[in-house]
């Protein structure tokens, strides 16, 4: 039996906003890819309403995982820290515990498919009418790294680079408190764009 898995989009995004790996997932798991409810998003304005909407909907006790991109990954820690127990494995996309700097604000380094990200930038337009400003506030605000290192759940994150090739610098732009740092390892051979830490949370 192929391990289940649900996956959220972030803010302001469908789930078109896995298009390019969706085809390959869906080999391997038992995916339910999630869209926000665009007639009760303007009414949610913590990451907690979205959490409490996926209780109402879905049976957590169902999936084995769950993958969430940027605010996706905050919903994820939600249910995590709420129905704990039910929530085994966590895997964040770009999903920031603190607020991110300026280092993490370019979403785009000119090495996506053709015409990527002229996709993803009209799906961001045309979905942000349907969120609430005091999100969007909220989300600019936030650190949820203490109550991520509470967690029973097993966490792994994948970040980008921003064309630094550093790790290092990746993790110290975080700012994640010493606790959720996964330990040194030795560089590759020839860094990747995209770096994946693992790190079991107690």
């Amino acid at each position: 039996m192929r391990r289940m898995g649900l996956v959220l989009p972030g803010y302001a995004c469908t789930a078109q906003i896995w298009r390019l790996v969706r085809a390959e997932l869906d080999v391997y798991y038992e995916i339910t890819w999630v869209d926000w409810p665009r007639t009760l998003t303007p009414e949610f304005h913590t990451v907690e309403a979205f959490a409490s909407w996926l209780r109402r909907t879905i049976r957590l006790m169902d999936y084995d995982f769950v993958v969430g991109h940027s605010m996706g990954g905050l919903v994820a820690l939600e249910l995590a820290k709420v129905d704990r127990g039910f929530i085994r494995q966590i895997v964040l996309v770009e999903t920031f515990l603190r607020s991110p700097g300026p280092f993490f604000q370019n979403l785009f380094l000119g090495k996506a498919p053709p015409g990527e990200e002229s996709l993803i930038r009209a799906m961001l337009e045309q979905e942000k009418v349907n969120y609430s400003p005091r999100l969007r506030e909220a989300l600019q605000q936030v650190d949820v790294s203490q109550a991520a290192a509470r967690l029973e759940a097993k966490v792994d994150a994948i970040y980008g680079d921003r064309g630094f090739e550093d790790e290092g610098r990746v993790q110290q732009e975080l700012g994640w408190p010493s606790e959720l740092r996964p330990p040194p390892a030795p560089p590759p051979k020839k860094n990747p764009p995209v770096h994946f830490f693992e790190k079991k949370l107690k």
